[in-house]
């Protein structure tokens, strides 16, 4: 006849059984786990190539971002192309200033050409960036630097039309008008 657990016995096992496999930096179904937000493998391997800067050329990796001070934009409002309906969302990122900081972004006005994996190009000027954030997170979701997913990384230009805020950004020029 068996004999049964002692509590201590009992106690230890349900612990072990119950810590088993939460680990920060574990991989998920190709995920990385890390402090509860689920990372796809593709915002893992994201990099945007800076030039034309002071510092360039520059690469800035998915981790310098999320080493980078987040900001976060409440109630930042997208009109959409073409309809005119406005679509507000809660986003958290990087100042797309800090960004082009990296680089080393010259005095004065100067255009930035962004452009994504798709082919969209899309140019700013210094002054049309200030106040805008590269958004990693949109209403508490991960996003991934899949351009065709439902939840890219993409610059978040509030109250401005949809096309003007490029998703995946991954090189970015910096030149003088």
């Amino acid at each position: 006849m068996r004999q049964p657990l002692s509590a201590a016995t009992a106690l230890i096992l349900f612990i072990a059984i119950s810590v088993a496999g939460c680990t920060t930096g574990s991989q998920n179904s190709g995920h990385t786990v890390t402090n509860a937000t689920i990372v796809s493998p593709s915002a893992q391997n994201y990099t945007i190539e800076i030039t034309g800067g002071i510092r360039s050329p520059v690469t800035v990796t998915y981790n310098d971002l999320e080493a980078m001070n987040r900001t976060t934009m409440k109630n930042a409002t997208m009109i959409k192309t073409g309809s005119g309906a406005m679509v507000t969302s809660d986003w958290t990122g990087v100042s797309t200033m800090d960004i082009l900081a990296k680089a080393g972004l010259p005095a004065g006005t100067s255009t930035i050409k962004m452009y994504s994996p798709d082919g969209y190009v899309m140019t700013y000027t210094t002054d049309q960036l200030k106040g805008t954030m590269l958004g990693l997170e949109k209403n508490g979701t991960t996003l991934n630097a899949d351009v065709n997913d439902n939840n890219p990384i993409q610059l978040v230009a509030p109250d401005q039309t949809g096309h003007e805020w490029i998703k995946v950004p991954t090189k970015i020029v910096i030149a003088k008008p």
